[in-house]
C-alpha cells in the first residue's frame, strides 16, 4: 500500500523503456517547474469539462520553455 501526504501530488512511475512518470494531483500549476524536472515535452490529459484549466496548464508551461 501507497501512503501520501493529503493534497500531495501522487508519482506513478510507468514501466516502459524508457519509463516515464505520471504526476496526479490539484493545485499543481505554481510546483509544475519543479514537479517537471527540467523536461521539454510533456502531455496534458483531462476530461473535456477541464478544456479551459488545461489551456491554462498548456500556456503557463509554454511560457516557462515547455
Amino acid at each position: 500500500m501507497t501512503t501520501t501526504t493529503p493534497g500531495a501530488p501522487v508519482v506513478v512511475e510507468v514501466a516502459v523503456d524508457p519509463p516515464y512518470p505520471v504526476i496526479i494531483g490539484t493545485g499543481l500549476l505554481g510546483e509544475l517547474g519543479e514537479l517537471l524536472g527540467g523536461r521539454h515535452k510533456v502531455a496534458i490529459l483531462h476530461q473535456p469539462v477541464l478544456a479551459q484549466t488545461a489551456e491554462a496548464i498548456r500556456n503557463h508551461l509554454a511560457d516557462k520553455g515547455v
